[in-house]
């Protein structure tokens, strides 16, 4: 079963690239950009490993807001 997961960030420090995460979200098949710094995934992934694998992608200071949703 696949759940969608609604992914924002504010970045720390502005201009820091942001490769890393950007490479890990595009790694799902289903995948949207619906603001600059808001996505949306599908995965059947749990809640817990993908907070995990997001925060080792960013820099500590981020923040960072991930959020499983009903669509």
């Amino acid at each position: 079963m696949f759940n969608t997961y609604l992914i924002s960030y504010d970045p720390d420090k502005r201009g820091k690239e942001h490769d890393d995460l950007y490479k890990y979200i595009k790694s799902f098949s289903h995948w949207m950009r619906i603001l600059e710094s808001t996505w949306l995934i599908r995965s059947n992934k749990e809640y817990e490993t993908i907070s995990n694998e997001i925060k080792s992608t960013v820099h500590p200071e981020d923040r960072i807001f991930i959020s499983q949703i009903n669509i």
